[in-house]
């Protein structure tokens, strides 16, 4: 994976304005698959979690958000710990992702209303 060769790749837009964290954001909904390539992003450079799309100004949760289709995968989304900070941040309509997820789902909606989630017990 190119993540593992050069971590500054992974901070990159394209020409798009996207990074390879937006990127995975649009590969399918959350799942175990695009979790594990967003944490590995993330993991190489922490940093991208603040790149927003410079068309919207949408981050990395933005675009997420109505891609989580259940309550589980969103916890999970929520314990990756640049994720969470990122539920206030306002992209250029005004909008964060816990608004778009108050307009859009509710899962996410919970999710981010009790975040940080410390108190949360987690099952796998």
């Amino acid at each position: 994976m190119l993540v593992n060769q050069d971590s500054i790749v992974s901070c990159w837009a394209d020409g798009g304005g996207l990074t390879p964290l937006h990127r995975a954001a649009f590969i399918t909904n959350v799942n175990f698959v695009n979790l594990r390539v967003i944490k590995k992003i993330l993991k190489c450079c922490p940093e991208s979690a603040m790149e927003v799309d410079k068309n919207s100004g949408k981050t990395i949760l933005h675009f997420l958000i109505n891609r989580v289709y259940s309550y589980q995968q969103g916890k999970q989304l929520m314990q990756i710990p640049q994720i969470g900070p990122l539920k206030d941040v306002k992209d250029l309509q005004e909008n964060t992702p816990s608004d778009l997820a108050q307009k859009s789902n509710f899962k996410m909606a919970q999710l981010l209303s009790v975040y940080p989630l410390q108190h949360l017990t987690f099952n796998n």
